[in-house]
């Protein structure tokens, strides 16, 4: 990604993942996903977590010598989603992709049955940006 930058030109990096808010709805879904899988998110590549100051891909960014500036901003996004919606989304996680097909019915019929009809959803997105010397 660096080399295709022109100098001064601008690096940016979008991403996060959609997490239930209500403890006791996501405690319901984890027990009822736990046959078939563990998790169903994916954690930092470098092990930072979302309390440190700077996470991955910042933390890369910022070890690149032809890089500078590196910056990273948070957008908090809270919204709501039907159940339908939301085992919609699940049904599109890499967790969930690798199962059989019967396995992925299995699990994800066993999660709708233990939602409520809306579920609010937490969604920060994470932006890091980096500009080229």
């Amino acid at each position: 990604m660096e080399t295709l930058l022109t100098p001064g030109g601008t690096f940016a990096s979008f991403g996060g993942q959609l997490g239930l808010t209500d403890p006791a709805v996501a405690d319901a879904v984890r027990r009822a996903r736990a046959p078939f899988v563990d998790e169903d998110t994916f954690g930092s590549h470098d092990g930072t977590t979302d309390e440190d100051a700077l996470r991955w891909p910042g933390t890369e960014l910022s070890t690149r010598p032809g890089l500078q500036d590196v910056r990273q901003r948070v957008i908090g996004r809270r919204t709501t989603l039907s159940a339908d919606e939301y085992v919609a989304h699940l049904a599109t996680i890499s967790a969930y992709l690798v199962l059989a097909p019967a396995d992925l019915q299995e699990v994800l019929a066993r999660v709708r049955a233990v939602l409520p009809e809306r579920v609010s959803i937490t969604g920060d997105i994470t932006l890091h940006l980096a500009r080229r010397r």
